[in-house]
């Protein structure tokens, strides 16, 4: 490749990074407000420069004592939505007694995957961003370093089978191409 034209795809990429960055900037600050109130620091507010400020007393015998009510509405909220948990489930496709068997065989595997892959404690750390910053995304990878040990490489070093690996990722990580999409399809990138 053209040096020149390497030049120009990485300044095309950034220049696109910049731009949404900035279109993105007061929904950033709100997430930070959001999360400095969670905290207690309830006197945090977004300077017209953009950034997370605290504002101090304006005299000096005035008192700055704070009951921190957003913190426990949250805890609140994440409680009760914590009680309600998705359940993934497998429906035979006909009444015939083959599917039937099939639909609970696949249940079963669906119950381990929950297990192994701690699904309750991936859930509860989206329900908190969600609460937190109004979005979440899932991330599914495949974890070459999952699943069981099965041999050893050329080099000594462990191989294993495998597997399917869900994070979740704060929307600080995503940067869509418009903020004005309803769903990830809407996106170009």
């Amino acid at each position: 490749m053209d040096v020149k034209y390497r030049e120009e795809i990485v300044k095309s990429v950034r220049d696109d990074y910049l731009d949404r960055r900035e279109e993105r900037r007061n929904f950033e600050c709100q997430w930070q407000l959001n999360t400095n109130f969670v905290m207690g620091n309830q006197f945090s507010y977004v300077s017209p420069s953009g950034e997370i400020e605290d504002r101090g007393r304006d005299y000096f015998w005035q008192e700055r004592e704070v009951y921190n009510h957003i913190s426990s509405i949250m805890e609140a909220r994440l409680a009760k939505l914590a009680r309600v948990r998705p359940k993934m489930s497998v429906r035979p496709a006909t009444g015939e007694e083959n599917d039937i068997r099939t639909a609970k065989v696949a249940s079963k595997v669906l119950d381990g995957v929950w297990e192994t892959l701690d699904l309750s404690e991936v859930i509860s750390q989206a329900t908190m961003w969600s609460e937190l910053t109004g979005s979440v995304f899932y991330k599914v990878t495949w974890d070459n370093k999952g699943g069981r040990k099965v041999g050893l490489d050329e080099k000594k070093k462990p191989l294993y089978e495998g597997d399917v690996r869900i994070d979740v990722c704060p929307p600080y990580e995503i940067l869509p191409d418009s903020l004005i999409c309803q769903s990830v399809e809407d996106c170009v990138s």
